[in-house]
C-alpha cells in the first residue's frame, strides 16, 4: 500500500520490502488555466469546486484530490485525466 502526497511534483516515497521508489505526479492545472486565461476564482465559480482546493492544485500542494473534482475539471477543460496529471517515475 502506498500513499501519494501531492507536493511540488507531488512526490512521495513508496516502500516495497527493501525497494524504495519515488512517485512523481505533476499537475498541469496552472498550464491549462493559463491557456484559457482563467483566474482561480473564475474556475471555482464555473465548476463549483472549492477555491482552496483549486489553489492547492494550482500550487501543487494538495495532499489528496476527490474523483468528482477531477471529473469536473475534465468536463470544464474538455480534456482527459492525463491532460491534468502526468505520472513520472523518478530515475534515482
Amino acid at each position: 500500500m502506498h500513499k501519494i502526497i501531492f507536493r511540488k511534483y507531488f512526490s512521495s516515497v513508496v516502500r516495497f520490502g527493501y525497494l524504495q521508489e519515488s512517485i512523481l505526479i505533476k499537475c498541469h492545472l496552472s498550464r491549462l488555466m493559463g491557456e484559457h486565461k482563467l483566474k482561480i476564482s473564475d474556475l471555482a465559480t464555473a465548476t463549483c469546486i472549492n477555491r482552496g482546493t483549486l489553489t492547492r492544485l494550482y500550487q501543487e500542494t494538495a495532499e489528496r484530490i476527490e474523483i468528482d473534482v477531477i471529473d469536473k475539471l475534465c468536463v470544464y477543460f474538455n480534456c482527459q485525466v492525463q491532460d491534468l496529471f502526468e505520472y513520472r517515475k523518478d530515475a534515482e
